[in-house]
């Protein structure tokens, strides 16, 4: 039961938010398998001692923070309602990173990874298709479940007389989306650098089979990530460049198969280089830069939440007051202009803003975990294999968090399951497979 709400938790946690027209929603039924975990581990408990866990006290610490900025919040009801999305956030990390690790546990991880990012990318790329040739069936025009007042064409944005389509892909925003591709297409990279060498070694034609299916995913996933146009995730990938270079440098000189992957990464480099100048994303990019309306948002929400920081700094506003406190001041006129889609400030100062100082650290310690485990591993681990699997992981979660520093999208789904990812991979790293 475990393995399969380990695999349901993987594949769904990127379309958290996807509904369609009959009103169904498919987060029921990931919160489904994020209860399974919970119950399974409060039934069996995995043999865990909490009282000497630090992780448990680490994301305790995150929810009590929760709590405690309610107490000041002048906007109580949202922000209580706020704190059990938080509950069920830090219940879901804490419950896969303890989870049992059995013979098909590494198995239904890695097909959970890539069942997910198929059905994202795919359903992002049949959006963009309806609506460049109109000869797609109206299930993937369905309005997205939030408050945006451009629903349900929340993935087109208009740029004085043009339109410029991105894909959503079932997210409430393109940066999310964006952002999600992001922080899973170096593992996707990895696994085809992984596939296509064991074919080159052992020749068979399952191993072949197995390759196409990963490059297949690759090239699909990556001609999702760029119809998303996000800028936010363009600038993250360019800090990424250095950051990518540092950690090979350790290993580069001493492991000659390292050359391989290292060369394969600079293909796919040049190979998105090339795209991305032959086609309309350029153009797409550069008429987002130049929206006047997008540069005045963004300031506004940045702005507004610095506020709301100064009024509340020790535990913030409320943990999900922001949208509020922002509506708040729209109405006083404190706020210049009209704004119909409330957008987020850059995640820390978004923190900073709903439970203050005492959140900022919680959740700074949170992120950092997952980075410094995967580096540590990449550094130490023997195999070069498993040194490569923890660099992928690094680079995901490295370019998600820097994705954040334009947008907030840290606080979903798909971020607490990628942490008790690395927590669960990090405590059952004796039985990782070599390939």
């Amino acid at each position: 039961m475990e393995g399969i709400a380990l695999l349901f938790s993987v594949a769904l946690s990127g379309i958290e938010r996807l509904s369609i027209n009959l009103g169904f929603t498919l987060t029921p039924i990931f919160l489904v398998a994020c209860f399974v975990l919970i119950l399974a581990f409060l039934k069996r408990g995995y043999g865990v001692n909490i009282f000497k866990d630090r992780i448990f006290f680490i994301v305790l610490a995150v929810y009590i923070v929760a709590l405690l900025s309610c107490v000041s919040s002048p906007f109580r009801a949202a922000s209580l309602k706020s704190s059990l999305y938080v509950l069920i956030y830090v219940s879901l990390i804490y419950c896969l990173s303890i989870l049992p690790f059995t013979k098909n546990s590494y198995s239904l991880m890695r097909w959970g990874i890539y069942s997910g990012l198929c059905l994202f990318s795919l359903y992002g790329i049949l959006q963009y298709l309806r609506y460049q040739s109109g000869h797609f069936p109206d299930l993937f025009t369905f309005p997205i479940p939030h408050n945006n007042a451009l629903s349900p064409l929340d993935f087109v944005i208009h740029s004085g007389t043009s339109t410029i389509l991105r894909p959503n892909s079932g997210f409430n925003d393109v940066n999310a989306a964006a952002a999600f591709a992001l922080l899973y297409l170096p593992i996707i990279l990895y696994y085809t650098y992984l596939k296509i060498f064991q074919y080159i070694r052992f020749r068979k034609i399952t191993e072949l089979y197995k390759a196409i299916g990963w490059v297949l995913l690759f090239l699909i996933s990556l001609y999702a990530f760029i119809l998303m146009a996000s800028r936010a995730a363009l600038i993250a990938i360019f800090i990424l460049i250095p950051f990518i270079v540092i950690l090979l440098a350790f290993r580069l000189i001493k492991n000659k198969k390292l050359v391989f992957f290292s060369l394969v990464v600079l293909v796919v480099v040049i190979f998105g280089a090339a795209v991305y100048r032959r086609s309309s994303i350029s153009t797409k990019l550069n008429q987002l830069y130049n929206q006047e309306y997008s540069a005045k948002a963004h300031v506004a929400y940045t702005d507004s939440a610095i506020r709301e920081f100064r009024h509340y700094p020790l535990t913030g506003g409320g943990v999900g007051s922001f949208y509020q406190y922002f509506q708040s001041e729209e109405m006083k006129g404190i706020i210049g202009g009209y704004y119909p889609s409330v957008d987020n400030p850059p995640m820390l100062i978004k923190v900073l803003a709903e439970e203050g100082i005492l959140g900022f650290i919680a959740y700074l310690i949170l992120f950092s975990i997952p980075v410094i485990i995967c580096i540590k591993k990449f550094i130490k681990d023997s195999s070069l294999n498993h040194a490569m699997f923890w660099l992928s992981f690094a680079i995901g979660f490295v370019g998600l968090f820097l994705s954040n520093l334009f947008h907030s999208n840290m606080q979903l789904f798909f971020t607490a399951v990628f942490i008790g990812l690395v927590l669960w991979l990090a405590r059952r790293e004796n039985n990782l497979p070599e390939t």
